[in-house]
């Protein structure tokens, strides 16, 4: 009886150690949470020890910053949900990165579950949960609707305005005083030259002549803006946006004035296809693919998990950990609402492990075993001498 009951004591001191010892080969893992061990006396007959348990304290662990702009640690209370080869599981290790074929996955191939994109509106689906897939593609091209310029045009004397004839030519730069050549897309992407002419007509009025090179017919090659302006210099209310074969020119902040032709700005609505360069996560969990042009799109969101009791959840392989009866069904949402924590993309959660304090424990849980194991020692000793007395 006795061997047995101090052998219990040597079992519980053993799992203690092997706590201790995972904290410490855990100290530099992302998200991981030191364990503890407790006994408890057992106060029936025979006065042996009972384990208590094994516990795990999810307490925060620091953050610091990443070079892999998929790295996510989370601030406050939540937990990661993956989906991967144990089924449902949790975790606070948020080092991520996109496989082959372009899931976010962690270094054992569970992959990062959350919200995508409804492929048909290009919007997030909130109701449906998913294994996050990015597009890591072009960029969809869009076609130009709008282009503004803001230019300076060069008010001439009345003497000096070009005479009505000969007529406006694009071949003959007499028969107009500025041009200016504007890039705008098509709906594929392609790149339209928008050659806009200035031709003064009156002390304050402008022609603008507006030719697409790509569409134009020989018939009717231009169309024809009539740009009137004040006293002031400015462009007179109302007249500042021109419909000119289906763009609209804007040319607000456009002036007329005694002095030399300049363009001070000139931008366009429509893009082309561009390449993808890099990610972003956002505080709030949604996924941004950034693309060569600086133009991004949101492409997934991450969604956090909470337990009523983390306690109560079940230990699981590589950091993760299991729902029990325990835990309680987990509640999901997303980052920063709800009482959810946030998220900090391009940066990791180290462990939360005291280096320090487990090395303190490791020698006085190494006392306790060498304690128990002699104790076992003088007790096997003793049952052998009484064999012998009383063989």
């Amino acid at each position: 009886m006795g061997i047995t009951i101090n052998s219990e004591a040597l079992n519980n001191a053993a799992i203690g150690l092997n706590v201790i010892g995972n904290n410490i080969a855990n100290v530099n893992t992302s998200g991981f949470k030191q364990a503890s061990f407790s006994e408890l006396l057992k106060k029936a007959s025979g006065g042996s020890t009972e384990t208590a348990g094994i516990t795990q304290a999810f307490t925060q662990g620091s953050i610091s910053p990443s070079t892999n702009p998929l790295d996510m640690a989370i601030s406050g209370n939540s937990l990661f949900r993956l989906n991967g080869g144990n089924g449902i599981t949790y975790t606070r290790n948020g080092q991520f990165t996109v496989n082959s074929s372009n899931y976010i996955v962690n270094s054992f191939g569970d992959k990062l579950t959350g919200y995508s994109v409804d492929a048909s509106t290009g919007k997030l689906d909130t109701n449906t949960l998913s294994d996050i897939s990015i597009d890591t593609g072009k960029s969809s091209p869009s076609a130009t609707t709008k282009i503004q310029l803001e230019v300076s045009l060069n008010r001439l004397k009345t003497a000096n305005i070009l005479p009505s004839t000969p007529a406006f030519d694009s071949g003959n730069s007499s028969t107009y005083d500025n041009s200016i050549t504007t890039t705008a897309y098509d709906a594929s992407g392609s790149a339209r030259l928008i050659q806009s002419y200035f031709r003064q007509t009156d002390v304050s009025a402008w022609d603008m002549y507006t030719i697409d090179p790509t569409t134009a017919t020989i018939s009717n090659p231009f169309e024809t803006a009539k740009i009137p302006f004040g006293t002031d210099g400015k462009i007179l209310a109302g007249k500042t946006t021109y419909d000119i074969g289906g763009l609209k020119i804007d040319l607000a902040n456009s002036s007329a004035a005694a002095g030399s032709f300049s363009l001070a700005r000139s931008s366009q609505d429509g893009k082309t296809s561009s390449d993808m360069s890099s990610y972003k996560v956002n505080n709030d969990g949604k996924i941004e693919v950034i693309y060569a042009d600086g133009t991004s799109a949101i492409r997934a969101q991450v969604v956090l998990a909470k337990f009523d009791n983390l306690q109560g959840l079940t230990a699981s392989s590589n950091n993760q950990w299991t729902e029990s009866s325990l835990s309680g069904k987990p509640r999901v949402g997303v980052a920063g609402s709800g009482g959810f924590g946030s998220i900090q993309g391009g940066s990791i959660e180290g462990s939360n492990v005291d280096l320090t304090t487990e090395m303190v424990k490791l020698i006085a849980a190494q006392r306790a075993f060498q304690s128990a194991a002699e104790v076992v020692k003088k007790q096997d000793e003793t049952v052998q001498t009484i064999n012998r007395i009383g063989g």
